[in-house]
C-alpha cells in the first residue's frame, strides 16, 4: 500500500508541474520603456514596451500621434494600461510594469542647407528677370523631418520690400506636408550704368571721353542711376565726380538753353504744317526739357520742349 500511494502522490505532483508549466507558456509579460524612440505618425504599444507570451497581441495597440520629428511627448502609464484593460489585458495572466509616464521621441533626418539652397536657386529662375541675382538667402538654422525619402516644394515668391522676397519651402514625404518654413531672399538686379572715367569738376561739362558704360550690381544704388551714356554727355556735373562714379540724374544737370524771360522761336508742327512763332519763355530748362511759354499776341500759354539754345518745340 505505501508503494503504491507513493506512486500516486508522485503521479499528482507530475501532472501539477505540467499543469503550471503549461499555463507559464499562455502567460505573458509587458514591461515599458522609460523613454523610446518612434519613427512613424503613430504610436504603438511594441516600439515602447517589451512584450512576451500572450501579450505579444497587444503590439499593435494604438497609443496617440507621435510627436514631430526630432521632438518629444510624455505619455502617461495610467493611460496605457486603460488603453491594455480596453483591449481585453487579463492582469491575472499577464504581468506589467508601466512607469508613471513614458518619454516617446519622434526619429528623424535632418535637411542639408545645401539641398535647400540649390532647390530655391532653381525655383527662382522662374521667378527671376534677367540681371537679377540673389544676394542672400535666410535659410533656417535646421530643419528636422521624419526618416525616409522626401521633396522640396517652393512656393511663389512675394515681395517684401522693394529688395527683400519670401518664399515658402514646403518638406513633402507621401504626398503630405511634413515640414512647412518661410525663407527670406534679397535680390538684386545686374545692369549697365555710366560712370565717370575720369575726375570731373563741379560744373564740368561731360564729353564722351569722360563716361563709360559698366555692367554693376543694382543693389543699394540710386533709382535715378543713369544707364546710357547720352544721358550724361553734354550735361553740367552738379558735384565733383571722382573717376568710377557711378552717374545719378543729381549729379548732372542739363546747360541752360532758354533763361526764364527770354524770347524764344516756338516751332508748331501738326501733320503736313510747320509754323515758328515768337514767345516769351516762363520758365528756365535745358535740352529734352519742357517749359511753359506765352504767346504775346494772343496772350496763350503752352507748354514746349526745348530743342536748342532759344528754340522751343511744340507737337499737336
Amino acid at each position: 500500500m505505501t508503494g503504491q500511494g507513493t506512486f500516486w502522490a508522485c503521479s499528482i505532483a507530475i501532472g501539477l508541474m505540467a499543469a503550471s508549466a503549461a499555463a507559464g507558456i499562455n502567460d505573458g509579460s509587458i514591461r515599458l520603456r522609460t523613454s523610446a524612440q518612434v519613427s512613424g505618425e503613430r504610436i504603438v504599444l511594441a516600439e515602447i514596451a517589451r512584450l512576451t507570451g500572450n501579450a505579444v497581441e497587444f503590439s499593435d495597440i494604438d497609443l496617440g500621434y507621435a510627436p514631430d520629428a526630432g521632438t518629444t511627448r510624455r505619455i502617461t502609464g495610467a493611460s496605457i494600461l486603460a488603453r491594455l484593460r480596453d483591449a481585453g489585458m487579463d492582469e491575472d495572466s499577464t504581468r506589467y510594469h508601466i512607469p508613471s509616464s513614458v518619454r516617446v521621441e519622434r526619429a528623424h533626418q535632418e535637411v542639408d542647407p545645401e539641398i535647400m539652397r540649390v532647390a530655391i536657386e532653381q525655383a527662382m529662375l522662374d521667378w527671376m528677370q534677367p540681371g537679377d541675382e540673389i544676394d542672400s538667402m535666410e535659410l533656417p538654422a535646421r530643419l528636422r523631418v521624419p526618416l525616409g525619402e522626401f521633396d522640396l516644394r517652393i512656393g511663389d515668391l512675394e515681395a517684401v520690400s522693394r529688395r527683400l522676397h519670401q518664399v515658402e519651402m514646403s518638406v513633402e514625404q507621401e504626398g503630405r506636408v511634413v515640414a512647412r518654413k518661410p525663407v527670406r531672399l534679397r535680390i538684386s538686379s545686374r545692369g549697365t550704368v555710366v560712370v565717370a572715367r575720369r575726375a570731373v569738376p563741379r560744373g564740368g561739362v561731360l564729353t564722351a571721353a569722360d563716361v563709360r558704360l559698366e555692367e554693376r550690381s543694382l543693389r543699394g544704388l540710386h533709382p535715378t542711376v543713369l544707364t546710357h551714356a547720352d544721358e550724361a554727355i553734354g550735361r553740367h556735373a552738379t558735384v565733383a565726380l571722382a573717376p568710377g562714379a557711378i552717374l545719378t540724374a543729381r549729379a548732372v544737370e542739363a546747360p541752360v538753353l532758354v533763361e526764364k524771360g527770354d524770347s524764344v522761336r516756338v516751332a508748331i508742327e501738326t501733320p503736313g504744317l510747320r509754323l515758328v512763332v515768337p514767345a516769351e519763355a516762363l520758365d528756365s530748362a535745358g535740352l529734352g526739357e519742357r517749359i511753359r511759354v506765352l504767346n504775346p499776341s494772343s496772350g496763350r500759354e503752352f507748354t514746349a520742349e526745348v530743342i536748342a539754345h532759344g528754340k522751343v518745340l511744340v507737337h499737336y
